[in-house]
This record gives structure tokens, C-alpha cells and sequence, in this order.
């Protein structure tokens, strides 16, 4: 009986300085009554000659209690694959969730940087708030001939090089020559930069995105071009 109830004293004890390592002050506490009390219920047993119940259990339990603590030393391990696996996961969302956004008065296009898709949207006429995606190649073909703004037409071919090969009448210059006005937001959207990005922020991404996006890895001359401007002017400020 007095092993068993040794036993159970050490064993609260023990759960209790393990939780109060991780735990703040105010559940370390409720620990600490929880163990009062416990203690104080084994001595109302005791006097009523009612503890051969608790040792009985006690008896029971305590080959499990032991394989419990031979456990314990693989916590720090549990902990620390679940801190990396959390660690992980945060990079992932924050590498998936990141895109480079180029508009004009037409259109808006968003360059995924995980997988490199294009996404798009027109602002205007018949086709104004459909996504690109769900146009048909005459579609596509109907709206680049219907744009005013030769941006608008380079990013319409883009996207069409893209996801529609060689449907497109070529209407503007070459892309290696257009340079659209370069403002400090559009910079930012390009290179999908917050406003407080430091210089070694905007080389970064400017690499991270030109690797994609470079003509001879199979991208476009115009998005390049439109990098490069952004770099260009955010490191010239």
C-alpha cells in the first residue's frame, strides 16, 4: 500500500515539473491543486481503510506508467520533427500563395511563382471579368484584335504563347524593344515585393523570377524585359 501510494505521489509530481516547463504560470498552478487535491483524497481513503482500492490500481497501472516513461525520453524528437514539419509547411503556403502582377487599362495578368502559370482577367468590353483561362483560342484571338493599348496586346501575347501557340496576327514591336513607363508600384507587382522590400529582397526576387521567365529556359522576351525595368528601377531609387 505505501509503495503504491509512494508511486502515485512521485507520479504527479513528476507530470507536474515536466508541465511546468512548457506551460504558463496559471496551468502550472491548476496542476499543483490538482495534486493537493489528489493527495488529500488518498488520506480520506486511508482513514476510512478504504485504500486497498487505489493500491490494487495502483498495482495494476504501474507497469504501464513505466512503459509511459520510457517514452518520454522520444519527446524532444516528436517535438522537434513537429517544429520542422510546421516550419515546412509556412514556407510552402508562403512560396505557393507569392505572384508578380502586370495590369493596363484592359487586362490583368498574374504570374503564379511556384508553378509558373499565367492567369488573367479582362477589365473591359463584352469579356470584362472572365478569366482568361476560360476563353476559347477564338476568343483569345477575338480580344487581342479588339485591344486599343499596345501593353494590353503584348500581354495578350504572352498568354497566348503561352496556352495557344501561333493564333495571334502580331500587331505590336518586338518585345525585346517595348518598355512600358516604370512606376515604383508596378516595380513591386512585377517582382511581387511589398513596399518596405530591401535590396537584397529585390536581387533575390528578381533572380528567383528571370530563371523562369528568361526566353532561352522557354519564357517570355516581355515578362524578362519587364523584370529587368523592375530590378532596374527599384535598385536606382
Amino acid at each position: 500500500v505505501i509503495a503504491a501510494l509512494l508511486a502515485t505521489i512521485a507520479f504527479v509530481f513528476l507530470m507536474q515539473s515536466l508541465w511546468v516547463r512548457k506551460q504558463p504560470k496559471n496551468l502550472s498552478t491548476k496542476i499543483l491543486a490538482s495534486a493537493v487535491m489528489l493527495l488529500v483524497a488518498l488520506a480520506i481513503l486511508a482513514a476510512s481503510g478504504r485504500l486497498h482500492w487505489v493500491a490494487a490500481a495502483s498495482t495494476a497501472v504501474l507497469p504501464f506508467l513505466r512503459r509511459g516513461f520510457s517514452l518520454l525520453r522520444y519527446l524532444p524528437y516528436l517535438s522537434r520533427i513537429n517544429s520542422l514539419w510546421s516550419t515546412a509547411h509556412a514556407n510552402s503556403h508562403s512560396s505557393t500563395s507569392q505572384q508578380t502582377e502586370t495590369s493596363t487599362g484592359e487586362l490583368t495578368m498574374r504570374l503564379d511563382h511556384a508553378s509558373g502559370d499565367i492567369y488573367g482577367e479582362v477589365l473591359v468590353g463584352p469579356n470584362k471579368g472572365r478569366a482568361l483561362e476560360d476563353l476559347s483560342p477564338s476568343e483569345i484571338k477575338a480580344l487581342y484584335h479588339s485591344l486599343k493599348e499596345a501593353e494590353s496586346r503584348r500581354l495578350m501575347e504572352v498568354y497566348a504563347d503561352r496556352y495557344h501557340p501561333k493564333i495571334l496576327d502580331r500587331k505590336t514591336e518586338d518585345s525585346s524593344t517595348f518598355s512600358p513607363e516604370m512606376t515604383r508600384e508596378r516595380a513591386l507587382k512585377v517582382l511581387g515585393l511589398s513596399n518596405t522590400a530591401a535590396k537584397d529582397e529585390i536581387v533575390a526576387a528578381h533572380r528567383r523570377l528571370i530563371q523562369r521567365m528568361h526566353p532561352d529556359r522557354g519564357g517570355s522576351s516581355f515578362l524578362a524585359a519587364e523584370l529587368n525595368a523592375a530590378k532596374k528601377f527599384l535598385m536606382e531609387e
